[in-house]
């Protein structure tokens, strides 16, 4: 996840974030109550649920506020370009599941993966984060209670940083209003009283207006890799960033070249890539196009780091139409500007972890100085499908 470092020498903040780091319990929480009057409405003419919506927007107003993107690591502090909702899910004999996705802008494409995700953990107890614990944006519901407040349990040692939001039982006051408790914990060497108020005013007024969620949203394409294991693996693709090269991603998806296509790479804390080398004897589906990088003069801003997707190419001035790759590990030094950054992986990071544990054999590729981590037992794509929410999207321009 790309962060960036806070120097607290120059930091307004410096003497707040001396005093209250050193504090055994530096947490504190506000509860009040918000007006959620407008979102049942939404929700209910939408047919959305409403927990799913609530974590929507309570993910949208913290990436969009900055100090909700802090957080601390040993002794220094990062700003986070994103955080990623973490939530409790409620399953059935009275417990819970941890479930964390990839936060997106966009509200159906968000809205999208959560669906997915909730159903591919359906019935299972999983109290474990996999990714980076700093990136994440804890949530939960207590939807049989009103209350005053609520404490979460924290970290002591290193003290944690990750904000809680908790949401209670909505009642009606007599003002007809549907009232619902709204508690946030942080931690105070970070951010103050202030902000946390700051926050709920965002908040609320989103929760006020919540067709604003939909209004003039362009869903970002996403591609789906239906995997021969009976798994998935879910793409956002971001035009904005790679025009030309999404362009040729979605082409070759509505016209089959990815189907049942052979994982061929695999390299732990680097890069599973599909379809290594498997065009070239399909015209169709093999040309090269402009890198869409920053070594080519082109300014990418998607940062190659884990979970991004990139297309593969000579690193200096081509890319490949076709053949991409998803990166495993921490790679923007090694990869980042000499790459085409095409979108980032949404879901299906059980299946990836998968693939980095089948066992492979080195491979040498003819007419390339590398050897390749191919798997022993193949490992196929049966179908890619994109969804592109109805935009139509242009053919891309290829280098003869």
């Amino acid at each position: 996840m790309n962060k960036q470092e806070i120097n607290i020498e120059t930091w307004e903040r410096k003497a707040h974030y001396e005093l209250f780091s050193k504090m055994d319990y530096p947490h504190f929480s506000i509860c009040v109550d918000l007006d959620v009057t407008a979102l049942v409405r939404f929700t209910k003419e939408n047919k959305l649920s409403f927990f799913k919506t609530m974590v929507y927007c309570v993910s949208k107003v913290a990436n969009e506020f900055e100090p909700f993107r802090l957080r601390t690591e040993g002794d220094k502090v990062y700003l986070y370009e994103a955080v990623n909702p973490s939530f409790t899910y409620l399953l059935s004999g009275n417990l819970y599941s941890y479930i964390s996705i990839a936060y997106q802008k966009y509200f159906t494409a968000f809205m999208t993966s959560i669906d997915h995700y909730i159903e591919a953990h359906q019935g299972q107890v999983d109290v474990e984060d996999r990714v980076d614990v700093n990136e994440l944006l804890f949530m939960t519901s207590i939807p049989w209670l009103k209350f005053n407040d609520i404490q979460h349990p924290i970290h002591m040692n290193p003290t944690d940083s990750i904000p809680r939001i908790c949401w209670g039982k909505y009642e009606e006051d007599f003002k007809g209003r549907l009232m619902m408790p709204v508690s946030v914990q942080v931690n105070h060497a970070l951010m103050d009283g202030f902000h946390v108020s700051q926050y709920l005013l965002k908040l609320e007024a989103l929760l006020k207006a919540p067709e604003g969620i939909l209004a003039a949203q362009e869903s970002h394409p996403v591609a789906t890799l239906y995997m021969a294991s009976g798994n998935q693996i879910r793409i956002e693709l971001f035009p904005e960033v790679a025009p030309n090269a999404v362009n040729s991603v979605i082409e070759l998806a509505q016209k089959g070249c990815y189907d049942n296509r052979e994982v061929r790479r695999i390299v732990k804390d680097f890069v599973i890539q599909p379809s290594y080398n498997a065009f070239e004897s399909d015209p169709e589906c093999d040309y090269m196009i402009n890198g869409e990088f920053e070594a080519n003069g082109f300014e990418n801003p998607l940062p190659l780091s884990k979970y991004a997707v990139a297309m593969a190419g000579d690193g200096s001035q081509q890319a490949s139409g076709s053949e991409f790759f998803i990166v495993v590990g921490d790679c923007e030094e090694r990869l980042g500007g000499r790459f085409t950054g095409i979108g980032r992986v949404i879901y299906g990071f059980e299946e990836l972890e998968r693939l980095l544990s089948v066992e492979t054999m080195p491979v040498s590729v003819e007419g390339l100085e590398v050897t390749i981590n191919e798997p022993i037992t193949p490992e196929i794509i049966s179908r890619v499908v994109v969804d592109t929410f109805g935009k139509t999207y242009e053919a891309p321009v290829k280098l003869i």
